[in-house]
């Protein structure tokens, strides 16, 4: 019939319709299925990208309290580190190389410290000027007086062009001195540390 080819089934009793219905929902449990396999399949990927993207997606993000954390800890490493080296007699003597090496100018004063850090602790920025000379400054310079602060402008900008070299050459002095100190305090610890060894190869304390 024409039902028949336009791909409608007709039923005569309730029987046929139940186990039509059946069959139906089979087939559409087994779509399912496929699909939930495929979409499995499809997450298995070779890409490292998104293998790296999926692992870091599992990951817990960091709380600012557990960023408080690691700093502490880094800070806390950082002073036992600081405090080991300061506790070996290698570091002194090889503080006392560099010593040599730098007055006989076998070394630069860069390959030492940190020379921007030296500086800027040692010639800190001017504070801010209070409100009342600010507003005296802004009087001044409204009277016409722009040549001064011209001048000023132009020295900051000279002190934070300052070079390399100037800046060595304006902290060598200073940390020679911290260097001969810590050659000084080196040579009493020395002298001590072999009475020290001597005494108890006695069997007496120093």
């Amino acid at each position: 019939s024409q039902i028949s080819e336009q791909g409608i089934a007709v039923v005569e009793s309730e029987e046929e319709a139940e186990a039509e219905g059946k069959a139906l929902t089979k087939i559409e449990d087994k779509k399912v299925v496929a699909k939930k396999g495929n979409a499995r399949g499809s997450d298995r990927t070779d890409d490292p990208v998104r293998m790296y993207l999926r692992e870091m997606g599992a990951v817990e993000l960091l709380s600012r309290e557990g960023e408080i954390a690691i700093a502490k800890r880094i800070e806390a490493g950082r002073d036992a580190m600081i405090r080991g080296l300061c506790e070996s007699p290698l570091t002194f003597e090889a503080m006392m190389v560099w010593r040599d090496e730098l007055v006989n100018e076998r070394i630069l004063l860069r390959d030492l410290i940190d020379l921007e850090a030296t500086y800027g602790a040692e010639n800190p920025p001017p504070e801010p000027k209070p409100k009342e000379e600010e507003d005296e400054a802004d009087e001044a310079k409204a009277e016409g007086e722009e040549s001064s602060d011209d001048d000023d402008d132009e020295d900051e900008d000279d002190a934070a062009a300052m070079s390399m070299s100037a800046m060595e050459a304006e902290l060598r002095d200073g940390v020679l001195a911290k260097l001969d100190e810590i050659a000084d305090d080196f040579a009493k610890y020395r002298k001590l540390q072999d009475k020290l060894v001597n005494r108890r190869l006695e069997g007496k304390d120093l």
